[in-house]
C-alpha cells in the first residue's frame, strides 16, 4: 500500500513540476495593423511630418521623405497604447541636429508600458517574461523570418518606471533612436500618434491620390 502511495505521489510531484515549468501564454496583439491609412484632409492641430530616417520601413508608407500624418492632441484624451507608431523628441544635442548627425524628432512604435519589464531573447521581445506575439515583436520581421540566431539582438531585463515607454523601429538594424540605445523614453518626448499618411514622398509618385 505504502509503495502504491509512493508512486501515485511521484506522479502528483511529476505532473506539478511539468505544469511549473510551463511557458506563459504569450501577449498578442491582434489590433495594430502594419499598413497606415490614406489621409486627404488634416483635422484639427494634425500636421504632415516627412520622415527623415528609414527604421521603420517595410513597405513605402514609412520610405524616407514619406508624408505622415501626426496628430499632435491625439493622447489628449487617448492612452499610450503597444503597437501604436509615435512621433517623439529624440533628445539629440543642438551639435547632433545641427552637424545632421541626429535628428530633433523621429518615428517608432510603442513595445513596452510603464511598469513592464522588457528583455529581448535571440531577438524575441519578451513582455514580463511573457512572448510579444506581434509582427513587430521580433527581429525577423524585416528578414522573411530568416534570423540566424547567433546574429540575434539580445538585451537583458529592463523595467519601465512610470510615466516611461520602451519604444522600438521595426526595422532594428536601421532604427537609431530608440530604447535598445537609449533606455526608457519619457511619455513627455512623446509629442503624437502617427494616424495614417498622405500617400505621397516628397519626389516620388506613388500613385496613390
Amino acid at each position: 500500500m505504502r509503495t502504491r502511495m509512493a508512486v501515485i505521489a511521484g506522479m502528483l510531484a511529476s505532473i506539478l513540476l511539468v505544469s511549473g515549468c510551463k511557458a506563459p501564454p504569450p501577449i498578442v496583439d491582434e489590433v495594430t495593423e502594419y499598413d497606415l491609412p490614406v489621409i486627404s484632409q488634416l483635422e484639427g492641430n494634425q500636421i504632415i511630418y516627412a520622415l527623415e530616417s528609414d527604421g521603420m520601413v517595410y513597405k513605402k508608407q514609412y520610405s524616407y521623405r514619406s508624408q505622415l500624418v501626426v496628430d499632435p492632441d491625439y493622447y489628449q484624451t487617448h492612452e499610450i497604447m503597444r503597437g501604436d507608431v509615435v512621433y517623439f523628441e529624440t533628445g539629440a544635442s543642438r551639435e547632433d541636429i545641427d552637424r545632421m548627425r541626429n535628428l530633433a524628432y523621429d518615428v517608432v512604435r510603442v513595445i513596452g508600458l510603464p511598469g513592464e519589464t522588457v528583455q529581448i531573447k535571440k531577438g524575441q521581445i519578451m513582455i514580463d517574461d511573457r512572448k510579444l506575439g506581434a509582427f513587430y515583436g521580433n527581429e525577423s520581421f524585416d528578414l522573411g523570418g530568416k534570423l540566424e540566431p547567433e546574429k540575434a539582438v539580445n538585451m537583458k531585463k529592463v523595467h519601465l518606471p512610470a510615466g516611461r515607454y520602451f519604444l522600438l523601429g521595426d526595422l532594428w538594424w536601421r532604427n537609431y533612436n530608440n530604447s535598445i540605445q537609449s533606455g526608457p523614453i519619457a511619455k513627455d518626448r512623446i509629442r503624437g500618434k502617427v494616424i495614417g499618411w498622405t500617400g505621397k514622398i516628397e519626389g516620388v509618385d506613388t500613385g496613390l491620390q
